[in-house]
């Protein structure tokens, strides 16, 4: 037999009658020449001449295809008998060949742009001495996720790469966008926490994403707050589905790094009021990232505010308290603009807009009068001082309720320079005209600084003096005479009937008034040790003397007390309801059961922490005050008790468009219960 190694004899194995021949081969051509058999020593030979192929087909099996920065390293370990010649890759038309390195084939392949997406086509070809091939077709597949790896890499550095590469978001924002992509890694590269923490936040909203890092670039504000970082986010919220125009960059800029110093500013935990009752009722923002816009574009108009944060959380209740009036409160100006000025509700729907000018002037005007005011005008509270505010009201809940007070605005006002004509029989009087909705917020704001100047000069002059004391004392002792004698007893300090109130503009007469003062009671304890207290007499003494201006008692009370109230920066609490088309409510305690003669609720005004425990020390738990410090004549708790009042309390009337019943047992705060 002819062999690849030569011509060679090998004896075939009987079986039988059979005879074979088994050998151990190598690759190539075997010839049998001839056969020869041997039979009781004869030979006899046989030619044959016939060739036999013995040829194996590589075979290679792939150890690895791994990825590398921005190329694939492929490992295969081929196998033949008669060894492997060449091993190589075609790809894209071109030839590569896999060198042999310890006891593998290897090659790398790139894809073209290792920054993109790619699937790349290969054919791994293995040959043998005898040209024998083995082949295989594989998909390499560069992801996105693969190509942003890269980019980073090349772009930033490798600790980003693997923090980022994966992100799923930004692979679909690089995808699509390669220099929102580039703005977000370069935010990351300047803080990875935040980036991250904006990637998350963006819930696979591209357009969201686009937002937060194009803020946080441009700012350059690269380290934010967690509560920075969620007002942001109340922010981009605002701009992309509340359809809210984007600020500028600077005042941007001002608002995060304003939140940044004191997060008062964006502050949106509920405020929560209850009582040993049962009671509790939450006081929210119902719309934050509207009203986060509104506090960037309050600082937009007032860009001095972000540098002292003494205005801080004055400004956070300003806006919030507003945006509420205006938008989510079922009576606020909306709901007097229907039933009064009976405006449609398309009419409504555009004015009644966050971007709407009539409402940033009112806005705008009510806090000027505040702010220019420091120095200039007398506060009742020192709203703009940290440190005074605080001690004045010591509780954040106090002071962020004086603050709703001080911000509230009612849903009607007397117009101070127009009147009409009004006739009870013989009685023929000039009334001041109610002007109702938005127009009476915009006329309210105009009006106090003449309020103002009204007030002052009934404080200051002679006239003015007797006047207001005489509608101070007078409601006092109408109440004692209708009802509750023994809460006049505790007011003034003695019973009804001691002290007697001359007529209307005996201006000379000064007796009664100094003979109030033979008495000790509470009104008199809070005239000597509470200079503050002259401001709450003058505005409603000037108020209920001039009664018959705004129609009467209680249209003075609905029309007039609270414009004089907020003129002396007296904070007022409003309720609204939808009594009379809307009419806003005075601030006030109520008493249960109301007593005949009475009125359910009256005015309060609140008391600072000090002279608190000072009425506390010399008439111990005789006197209720609201959660804020609030104080009225339904506080006097031991005389009402003795009128028949079981039970004492305020309310916050807080109620959203969409609420059908109202039941005012769930907005109630019991201050006293038998």
């Amino acid at each position: 037999m002819e062999t690849p190694l030569g011509v060679r004899n090998y004896t075939m194995e009987r079986a039988g009658e059979i005879f074979t021949l088994k050998l151990k081969t190598d690759e190539g051509v075997y010839r049998v020449l001839r056969v020869y058999a041997f039979l009781k020593g004869e030979k006899t030979v046989k030619k044959v001449d016939k060739s036999i192929e013995v040829f194996d087909t590589p075979q290679f099996k792939i150890e690895a295809i791994a990825k590398r920065s921005n190329e694939f390293l492929i490992k295969i370990a081929p196998r033949d008998y008669s060894g492997i010649r060449e091993a190589f890759i075609e790809v894209n038309g071109a030839k590569k060949t896999l060198e042999r390195a310890d006891g593998y084939y290897q090659a790398v392949i790139a894809p073209k742009n290792p920054e993109k997406a790619e699937i790349i086509y290969v054919k791994i070809i293995v040959r043998d001495a005898f040209n024998n091939t083995g082949e295989k077709e594989l998909n390499l597949t560069w992801t996105w996720e693969d190509a942003l790896k890269c980019y980073i890499q090349r772009n930033f550095n490798e600790s980003l790469s693997e923090l980022f590469g994966g992100n799923e978001l930004l692979q679909q924002i690089y995808m699509h966008d390669e220099n929102l992509a580039h703005e977000i890694l370069s935010v990351a590269s300047e803080n990875q926490d935040i980036a991250l923490k904006l990637l998350e936040k963006s819930e696979d909203s591209t357009m969201k994403a686009r937002f937060y890092f194009d803020i946080i670039s441009n700012t350059e504000v690269f380290s934010v707050r967690n509560e920075t970082l969620k007002a942001l986010d109340y922010y981009v919220k605002a701009v992309t589905t509340g359809e809210l125009p984007m600020h500028d960059y600077n005042a941007l800029r001002l608002f995060l790094e304003a939140a940044n110093r004191n997060s008062e500013l964006v502050d949106f935990e509920p405020i929560i009021v209850k009582d040993n009752h049962g009671h509790r009722v939450i006081i929210d923002s119902y719309n934050k990232p509207r009203d986060t816009w509104m506090i960037v574009e309050f600082i937009k108009r007032n860009p001095y505010v972000a540098s002292d944060d003494n205005l801080y959380l004055p400004v956070n209740m300003l806006i919030k308290e507003m945006a509420w009036n205006f938008f989510d409160n079922k009576f606020g100006p909306r709901y007097a603009d229907k039933h009064h000025n009976n405006l449609s509700d398309e009419e409504l729907n555009k004015i009644y807009q966050p971007t709407n000018e009539d409402i940033w002037y009112i806005i705008q005007k009510l806090w000027d009068y505040y702010y220019t005011g420091i120095g200039k005008r007398y506060q009742y509270v020192k709203w703009w001082d940290k440190q005074e505010f605080a001690k004045q009201y010591p509780t954040e809940l106090e002071r962020k309720l004086i603050l709703i007070g001080l911000w509230d605005l009612p849903n009607q006002v007397a117009d101070l320079n127009h009147t009409h004509t009004i006739t009870h029989g013989k009685w023929i009087h000039q009334a001041y005209n109610v002007v109702w909705g938005l127009r009476a917020q915009k006329l309210f704001v105009d009006q106090l600084e003449q309020m103002y100047d009204i007030l002052e000069q009934t404080r200051t002059t002679s006239k003015g003096k007797w006047e207001y004391n005489w509608g101070w004392y007078q409601w006092i002792i109408d109440r004692g005479h209708n009802g509750v004698p023994h809460m006049h007893e505790q007011f003034l300090g003695t019973e009804v009937g001691d002290i007697h109130i001359p007529f209307r503009r005996e201006y000379e007469n000064w007796t009664w008034y100094e003979n109030i003062f033979k008495y000790s009671g509470v009104d008199q304890f809070l005239t000597k040790n509470f200079a503050e207290y002259e401001r709450v007499k003058v505005a409603y003494g000037y108020v209920g003397y001039h009664a018959a201006d705004y129609g009467g008692e209680w249209s003075a009370y609905y029309y007039g007390l609270t414009l004089a109230f907020k003129a002396y920066g007296i904070p007022t609490r409003i309720n609204y309801t939808l009594i009379n088309g809307g009419r806003s409510h005075y601030p006030s305690i109520y008493i249960n059961p109301v007593i005949y003669g009475q009125p359910g609720s009256e005015f309060m005004f609140p008391l600072p922490k000090e002279i608190r425990n000072l009425l506390k020390q010399k008439y111990g738990n005789s006197i209720v005050f609201t959660p804020e410090g609030g104080f009225s004549m339904y506080s006097l708790k031991d005389g009402l008790e003795k009128d028949g009042v079981k039970e004492i309390g305020t309310t916050f009337y807080r109620i959203l468009p969409e609420v059908k019943a109202i039941y005012p047992s769930k907005y109630k705060i019991v201050l006293w219960k038998k």
